[in-house]
């Protein structure tokens, strides 16, 4: 007598990605200030067996620890610190895989970046007056700030 084994395998059914205020995350993240910590949750439901977890900056790996819940969710707790200029609209990416026989399910989210404030500066242009998002307390030199008044442009509407 023959005995034939079958292995099932389902993948993995939803992929939520989370804030620290436990909102769904699934298109865009933040804003977060530059040097800002970014805390994501990726929750996978459903799997059998349970899918490997990653977390992906655009195509790099940069966590692979997840963990396997009682309630058979898989979590992946994903802590970005320090995010800077460099990943203003970065994609970070859950990856949930679970054979090789089905492609990975994911979902990407885009990181808006804040630029850091300023707080004092020497030496002032207008040009980086308006680049910059936020001003707090600008501090300039009496020299430097006749220079910045003496080249205004004439905006007055007529």
């Amino acid at each position: 007598m023959t005995q034939h084994v079958f292995l099932v395998s389902v993948p993995p059914e939803k992929i939520h990605i989370y804030d620290d205020n436990r909102l769904d995350k699934s298109v865009l993240l933040g804003p977060y200030n530059e040097g800002a910590t970014v805390n994501l949750l990726c929750v996978v439901r459903g799997g059998r067996p349970k899918p490997k977890v990653i977390w992906y900056l655009e195509n790099t790996v940069i966590d692979d620890s997840y963990e396997v819940r009682p309630d058979g969710f898989v979590h992946n707790h994903l802590t970005f610190p320090n995010v800077g200029r460099q990943h203003l609209h970065a994609r970070l990416i859950c990856q949930a895989s679970n054979t090789n026989i089905v492609p990975p399910m994911t979902k990407a989210a885009v990181l808006d970046v804040n630029r850091k404030c300023i707080s004092s500066v020497q030496k002032i242009s207008l040009l980086n007056m308006v680049a910059s998002s936020c001003v707090e307390e600008v501090v300039v030199q009496r020299f430097a700030h006749i220079l910045v008044l003496n080249n205004l442009p004439d905006i007055t509407h007529k």
